[in-house]
């Protein structure tokens, strides 16, 4: 299961995961701060009320990243020839947690129950949200990819660009990490400065981006340029 889209309503932003690119998830912290209780004990009653909720077809307990510890560091080696070899990520360790999801049947089900005030307009929007959700999936416009092939293309672009050709090895290897950084920060609107965490409408927007900034180094232009234009 990963996380597939982050979408705002109502002041607070709204996690959606998938699974098979086909089934929708959301928490049971999410769905308690969207239908208006102090915490997720709010669904909870409601599950001691409803037992029904826990089967399958409603709800399942499954392990989500909660935390972060560290970052995310680019790596660029370099040939003993002092051209450029191979680009790679070593992540950041996480810290997973067993956490209920609700299914759509079970989000729209718990937005049957729930007599809360926000109730029916939350409803109403994760209605209409996971449809849209659901279409882009069987489109296939969503796609979470690791972008290997991809990465390994802005990489060589970036060391071979007229911009950097006569700069050496160290601050080629620079220029890729700020690259980097900066497509990630404008792919994700600020949201996350770390790819594992990006959601797989972002990482679409991402190859664009990735795409179109090789195209600009290649026709010679830096990176202050290159980041005005985008």
């Amino acid at each position: 299961m990963e996380l597939m889209a982050v979408h705002g309503y109502g002041g607070n932003m709204f996690g959606f995961y998938g699974a098979k690119r086909k089934y929708i998830y959301m928490t049971i912290n999410e769905l308690a701060t969207g239908f208006g209780y102090k915490s997720k004990k709010g669904i909870e009653k409601l599950i001691q009320r409803n037992p029904y909720l826990l089967d399958p077809e409603y709800s399942v307990l499954t392990t989500l990243p909660v935390r972060d510890y560290g970052t995310d560091v680019l790596t660029s080696t370099i040939n003993r020839n002092g051209t450029p070899h191979s680009v790679g990520y070593h992540k950041a360790k996480q810290q997973y947690q067993e956490v209920r999801v609700f299914t759509k049947r079970g989000i729209l089900e718990i937005g049957c129950i729930s007599k809360t005030k926000e109730a029916r307009q939350f409803r109403d929007w994760l209605y209409t949200y996971i449809e849209k959700l659901e279409k882009a999936f069987t489109r296939g416009v969503i796609a979470h990819t690791e972008s290997k092939d991809l990465q390994k293309m802005l990489h060589d672009a970036v060391y071979h660009a007229p911009a950097y050709v006569d700069k050496d090895n160290t601050s080629k290897a620079k220029a890729l990490i700020n690259f980097n950084k900066l497509l990630i920060k404008i792919a994700s609107k600020g949201r996350t400065a770390h790819k594992k965490e990006m959601t797989a409408e972002e990482i679409q927007q991402l190859e664009h981006l990735e795409h179109k900034t090789i195209t600009l180094l290649n026709e010679g232009h830096d990176y202050q340029y290159i980041k005005s234009v985008l």
